[in-house]
């Protein structure tokens, strides 16, 4: 009875992935190729559940269906967080993976799952129409479990503490992933996985969105809507607000380009961060002018830092 509840759920994830397609084509915050690897995530999304539910509209002989729902399941599974890791690595500007090999494990479980149409290697469709596992049955997992495991890893290798909540995400998704995968191996449900993963997917964008909206594009501190926000939550409390500007500024900007006056800001970023406190709290205010708040410290304190 509860995991008939599973199937039921189908309906609203897919209104909750077009509702979530509707708001990326409207919203510009996100540059195109972001954009664009969000719009394949829920078309995978989409194609997983319908390659998991064709055989209760269409009708398809056993070993026809069995085979659309083995290569549904096994290749678009990898291929949707090959994806989302991409997306992490993009997001935060990191190289230390190259993009061309992110694609490999992927592609060569497709050619694995496809050959074994005939060959049998990773899954088996008996004359009588009956699934059976082949040799290699354990590699789309192993792939699978590969991309969950590096989205973990970089996520948190390259976390920032404004990115609090995107890791808290990425960790409860990553989560409900592999206890959703472990209960359809227990007990031989389909769909809780690619629900999981479907909504997870929606949720992450609302959250990358938040974060957007939030914080700085340039320097990845939060910014002056944002410090408005916290300044309205801290009425009723002491707080001390410290202004800082770059002198001649403008200067760099005039005789180096503002390529160089970007990277100059950022540098300033880094050198205040590295000697606040997690009672300080950053935030660009604009052109060249930070605002730090700081709660729980006297003027003393900061005249210390």
């Amino acid at each position: 009875m509860i995991f008939d509840l599973v199937f039921q759920t189908q309906l609203p994830i897919l209104f909750l992935i077009l509702i979530t397609w509707l708001l990326i084509f409207k919203d510009r915050a996100f540059f195109s190729r972001l954009r664009i690897d969000f719009y394949m995530l829920l078309v995978l999304s989409i194609a997983v559940m319908i390659t998991n539910n064709l055989g209760d509209y269409v009708q398809l002989n056993p070993r026809d269906e069995f085979l659309i729902y083995g290569l549904g399941r096994m290749v678009i599974r990898p291929f949707i967080l090959m994806i989302w890791l991409g997306i992490v690595l993009r997001k935060q500007n990191n190289r230390s993976l190259s993009f061309m090999l992110i694609p490999i494990p992927v592609i060569l479980n497709l050619l694995v799952c496809i050959s074994s149409v005939w060959n049998e290697l990773v899954f088996a469709i008996t004359p009588d129409g009956a699934w059976e596992w082949g040799r290699l049955f354990f590699i789309p997992q192993i792939i699978y479990l590969l991309y969950l495991i590096l989205i973990v890893v970089f996520s948190i290798r390259n976390a920032r503490k404004e990115d609090t909540l995107e890791h808290l995400i990425i960790m409860l998704i990553a989560a409900g992933i592999l206890v959703s995968t472990n209960v359809e191996m227990q007990f031989g449900v389909t769909n809780l996985t690619d629900n999981v993963v479907a909504v997870g997917v929606c949720v992450y964008y609302f959250c990358l969105i938040t974060q957007v909206y939030k914080l700085d594009a340039l320097t990845h501190v939060m910014n002056r809507h944002n410090l408005l926000y916290d300044l309205e939550e801290l009425e009723a409390k002491e707080y001390l607000i410290t202004m800082i500007d770059i002198d001649n500024f403008k200067s760099i900007n005039d005789k180096y380009g503002h390529e160089k006056g970007d990277e100059a800001l950022k540098r300033v970023v880094r050198v205040i961060k590295n000697n606040l406190t997690k009672k300080n709290k950053i935030y660009r205010y604009g052109g060249d002018e930070f605002v730090v708040v700081s709660q729980g410290m006297t003027e003393e304190d900061l005249n210390n830092i």
